[in-house]
């Protein structure tokens, strides 16, 4: 890093609405500063669909969003950031931009109007060949035939346009006010897209998932790629002083990730942070030849919340679900079977274009090559291989991937091995292009099977249904984070760490409370017991619902009902988004607000919140301290600089008032964390951050590297405590249940040390009983080298 760009101490994310705009963002630059973060980090900021509360449907990537501002307001921004000398991390999605309004994309609107003529048609990703020269549009309620009397006729700024009964423009050649069915009809057959059923499975362009609003972008293509990224040159050199880091969303669509993060690093240079929205699964690690400095920390979330269980209360939570709801399938096969399911409906157009490529093959022929796509997908089990570039290591992920599918569906092996050597060794350009579509295909696959289905089918302990995550996990010991910690210390000692953030299926705190709860199973067991008849759900929607209550009460009956629903169409069991069952889904809204109004429910949820309450604010505590301290840059979510009880999107983007924080930040300047604890779990938040960020703002230097060799674990008697030095920094926590063992010791390094979080502590040296660092109601100490 040069010695001109601000070294990173820790981000605050902010989420830009409408109503959170950048004027906000600019007002708010002040009580940032007073928390020690170094860097504001922000949502995308280039003109999104109207309204859009996360800023991800992105209709034009070269303007700033008028509705956030514009670019005036962002120069107002970053003059207050540079007068409190923070830096600015924004936001990137160059993977997909939206067309559900597509008058409001110039680019997708330019390629309806000229197909393949368009300037923009190579932007998208569209198989021209798959629609005989056109782009379908899978966005009719109905067969075009039956609803093409519903199609009328305006003029929009750019000429003539249609509009459907959906209220969707689109450009045509010539008016069709006043024209037959028949006339209508014969304009549409000449325009360069065809209009289908959305029920279809017919589809010519790459999409974002499943989701058909948002068109896969070409940014292998290098034209295309400047233009998507001309909006971020400008930025840059207009705020080079400013702009500190870029976070790129969604790595796994790109066609070519290494290309492209080689030319991103060039565009932004060496010495700017590059983060990378990548999950990680089970030990995988980022390819070292990538030049980025890590992920956005999902992996570390999973790793603090199975530090914070153990697997015997792991095992009778596991035993509850199956005593409750007579599951005994594992998550593995959950998984597997949800996987199945979208690559058999909403990811079939991606599995047939793939075919197309390939079913010339004899052994790939007919429903075989479809068979043997969708067995190795299954496989994989990570979000996506690499290759080419990836190498032997790659190949061999997809050969391991190939004899697993082979065992699953011996019948199919002969294709299953085919398809594994097209994948992994391509001759020919169709199969170097079906190698591509392929790896753009697991991700997809795995977030809607995985993150989307089964994660809301399969609950033992709700907690550990996070993005990246296997409930089916182990816990993990201290031994586990230090080959963690020791490793990113070494080579991404940059990446962001993160327990919250906009897409975690619930926050930091919530998961907090069901880790609390899940260390005391026997409370749970008795919940269980007492609700699953009366709540007259489905089992495993009965345990959801009282997970969710514990984890967020108090909770208004419309939140909890709007979750329930979203879990239960997720989960697409017994409603789906695409084929709702509203009956189910009036009963269980009935249910939450009959359960939220009976005295007794509401007595039963408290008492049970009040016996985890000092164990789920240890573990919220445990989060940010280990959050604000390990390798890597802390990732502080919006509002979760106190007690955030939300759950997944929309409810954890619901708008904040900033006031009690800022009336909190004040009034933690007087307390120290255990003073504050005895007040609130809000207040104590606020300090511990507040006086964390102060030691370690005094300890980050301005040099990426110089934290490649300060991580150092710390020796404990004690095989439950975790230990361990980060530059001057020396952290402590007691994991787990059991009461702190006073008289366990721990081997501090050389010098004298004082707890930052604890006021009038005297100076410890040498070998240390850890009763004189921490006990039971603060289970926890960050030590600073003494004076």
């Amino acid at each position: 890093m040069s010695s001109g760009r601000r070294p990173f101490v820790a981000a605050y994310r902010f989420q830009l609405t409408p109503d959170a705009d950048f004027d906000v963002a600019a007002s708010l630059v002040p009580y940032f500063a007073t928390l020690g973060v170094s860097h504001l980090y922000v949502s995308p900021i280039a003109e999104a669909e109207i309204g859009s509360r996360h800023g991800y449907d992105i209709t034009d990537p070269t303007k700033v969003r008028a509705e956030l501002g514009g670019a005036d307001a962002l120069d107002r921004l970053c003059v207050e950031l540079d007068r409190l000398d923070l830096g600015l991390i924004i936001d990137i999605v160059p993977n997909h931009l939206s067309i559900a309004t597509p008058e409001r994309n110039p680019w997708f609107w330019d390629v309806l109007r000229h197909g393949t003529a368009s300037i923009h048609a190579d932007a998208f990703d569209i198989d021209w060949e798959g629609g005989d020269g056109k782009v379908l549009l899978p966005v009719l309620t109905q067969p075009l035939s039956n609803e093409i009397a519903t199609i009328t006729g305006a003029t929009g700024a750019s000429g003539a346009v249609i509009v459907l009964s959906t209220g969707m423009r689109l450009p045509v050649d010539e008016p069709i006010e006043g024209m037959a069915p028949d006339a209508v009809a014969t304009v549409l057959a000449r325009q360069p897209y065809r209009l289908v059923p959305w029920q279809s499975t017919e589809r010519n362009q790459r999409r974002f998932f499943e989701i058909d609003s948002l068109a896969g972008v070409a940014v292998e293509d290098e034209a295309v790629r400047r233009d998507r990224h001309a909006l971020l040159s400008q930025l840059l050199e207009r705020w080079p002083n400013i702009i500190d880091g870029v976070r790129v969303d969604h790595v796994d669509g790109l066609a070519h990730p290494d290309d492209y993060f080689v030319w991103l690093r060039q565009l932004i240079g060496n010495d700017r942070l590059l983060i990378i929205e990548k999950i990680l699964v089970g030990d995988e690690t980022l390819p070292e030849r990538w030049p980025v400095d890590g992920t956005t920390g999902y992996e570390f979330a999973l790793l603090v919340d199975r530090l914070l269980t153990n697997d015997d209360d792991l095992a009778a939570m596991r035993s509850i679900w199956v005593e409750a709801t007579g599951d005994r399938d594992s998550y593995d096969a959950v998984e597997h079977t949800a996987i199945e399911e979208v690559l058999a409906d909403r990811l079939r157009p991606e599995v047939e274009r793939i075919h197309r490529l390939i079913e010339d093959d004899d052994e790939l022929a007919g429903d075989r090559g479809v068979q043997a796509i969708t067995a190795l997908v299954v496989s994989t089990g990570r979000y996506r291989t690499y290759l080419p570039s990836g190498g032997e290591p790659d190949a061999t992920l997809v050969i391991e991937a190939a004899e697993r599918a082979q065992r699953a569906q011996p019948l199919a092996a002969g294709a299953i091995a085919r398809l594994a050597a097209i994948i992994s060794s391509p001759t020919t350009e169709s199969q170097h292009h079906a190698q591509t579509l392929f790896q753009q295909l697991t991700g997809p696959a795995l977030a809607k099977g995985g993150e989307d289905r089964a994660l809301y089918r399969h609950l033992p302990v709700a907690a550990l249904n996070e993005v990246g995550g296997n409930p089916g996990c182990d816990e993990a010991t201290p031994a586990d984070f230090h080959h963690w910690a020791a490793r990113t210390a070494s080579n991404h000692p940059r990446a962001l760490l993160t327990t919250s953030t906009h897409d975690t299926k619930r926050s930091g705190d919530v998961r907090a409370r069901l880790l609390a709860l899940a260390q005391q199973p026997e409370i749970w067991r008795s919940l269980v017991d007492a609700w699953r008849t009366p709540l007259d759900l489905h089992p495993a929607d009965t345990l959801l619902l009282l997970q969710s209550v514990i984890g967020t009460w108090p909770i208004t009956e419309q939140r909890l009902a709007d979750y329930l629903i979203k879990a239960l169409r997720e989960a697409a069991l017994r409603s789906s988004w695409i084929d709702p069952d509203t009956d189910y889904e009036s009963k269980v809204t009935a249910s939450v607000a009959a359960s939220l109004a009976d005295e007794s429910f509401v007595t039963d949820i408290e008492r049970v919140v009040a016996s985890i309450k000092a164990r789920a604010a240890t573990n919220s505590l445990t989060q940010t301290l280990l959050r604000l301290t390990a390798p890597g840059i802390g990732d502080l979510y919006r509002g979760s600089e106190v007690a955030d009880l939300s759950l997944v999107d929309p409810d954890n983007r619901r708008r904040l008032d900033w006031e009690p924080l800022h009336d909190l930040s004040a009034a933690s300047d007087e307390l120290d964390v255990a003073s504050a604890l005895r007040i609130s779990l809000d207040l104590a938040k606020m300090t511990l951050i507040k006086r964390t960020l102060t030691s370690r703002r005094a300890t980050t230097t301005a040099s990426a590297s110089a934290s490649a060799t300060n991580y150092e674990p710390i020796v404990s008697s004690d095989p439950s405590v975790l230990a361990y030095r980060n530059a001057d920094m020396l952290v402590v926590v007691a994991l787990g249940t059991p009461p702190v063992d006073p008289s366990a010791t721990i081997v501090l390094p050389a010098g004298t040390w004082h707890n930052v979080l604890r006021s009038a502590q005297p100076l410890l040296a040498g070998v240390v009983e850890l009763g004189h660092i921490i006990d039971d109601d603060l289970p926890m100490a960050l030590l600073e080298k003494g004076q």
